[in-house]
């Protein structure tokens, strides 16, 4: 639907469509492009798995489940939003889970003695990757399987110092996703009544809650996928170097994306300086 009629026919007026959750949806799906382009046939994970561009997979759905969020949001229909925004919150647990146990399975493969069918045999992620069962089949109820991967994250990642999740305020933005999954009252259903949304400013109000609940998920997503593997974020401009037969220019192999520089600008610096402040140190990258 073109979007000046969708303005039009719901009328929530230009200040709902000129929000800045538009600008972040619309930077988030570059980001997510780009790291599934450079995710694209990599042998990340291919010992473990068996399989090329794990990473592409993950990260083009999660460019897909955001682009949903937008064309919903533009509609009106927030009460689906959030339960998107909950999905995308999920998926990046998930992508980030995967990611540290196929290091702790290649771990193994190189650095003990242990044969390789014993390996494969004990590998979760092999399992998941090849349908032979769910990821978190362990656990009895969805809040362990979170709370499962929590734990992993907090204590196999090297960014311990901070918690995403620490404040009050944003442990109640992953609870307002989980109203909105679970209609946990009757007011949820009103979200996704674009003629609600009209009144009172009740939509720009949820827009603000949604712009919140997706800087957390994302800020999240960036610092630690950038810990794990921060060659993801690399520009163009090596590889193609390479590819045309050209001398790189030295220490381009460490020149990030425009898009991520311009994201960590925005949204990283501008709320988490903590945080960015520490990965400028960790000097992964060309991270300025």
């Amino acid at each position: 639907m073109d979007d000046k009629l969708t303005i039009e026919a719901r009328g929530l007026g230009m200040e709902y469509y000129n929000h800045k959750i538009f600008e972040l949806l619309e930077d988030l799906y570059y980001f997510y492009e780009l790291i599934a382009e450079n995710s694209f046939n990599t042998q990340d994970g291919l010992i473990i798995t068996g399989k090329f561009s794990v990473g592409y997979h993950i990260y083009s759905s999660i460019q897909g489940t955001l682009e949903s969020i937008k064309i919903l949001t533009y509609a009106g229909r927030l009460n689906d939003v959030f339960a998107l925004s909950r999905k995308y919150d999920d998926a990046i647990l998930t992508a980030l889970y995967v990611l540290i146990l196929i290091n702790q399975d290649e771990n193994k493969v190189f650095k003990t003695e242990e044969d390789l069918c014993s390996i494969f045999k004990n590998s979760e992620v092999r399992d998941w990757s090849n349908k032979v069962r769910p990821l978190y089949w362990k656990c009895a109820k969805p809040k362990a399987e979170i709370k499962k991967v929590d734990k992993k994250l907090w204590n196999l990642l090297r960014l311990q110092s901070y918690d995403f999740t620490s404040s009050n305020n944003e442990k109640n933005q992953r609870q307002k996703c989980n109203d909105n999954v679970h209609y946990n009252s009757l007011l949820v259903f009103s979200d996704n009544d674009y003629e609600a949304l009209k009144l009172n400013n009740k939509g720009l109000i949820l827009l603000d809650q949604l712009y919140d609940v997706l800087m957390q998920s994302f800020a999240m997503h960036f610092s630690y996928l950038y810990l794990m593997k921060p060659y993801i974020y690399s520009s163009i401009d090596y590889i193609n170097c390479l590819e045309e037969g050209i001398q790189p220019e030295s220490g381009s192999e460490y020149w990030v994306a425009p898009i991520v520089q311009d994201v960590f600008d925005k949204y990283i610096k501008t709320k988490y300086k903590e945080v960015s402040d520490y990965l400028i140190k960790m000097n992964l990258m060309e991270l300025k």
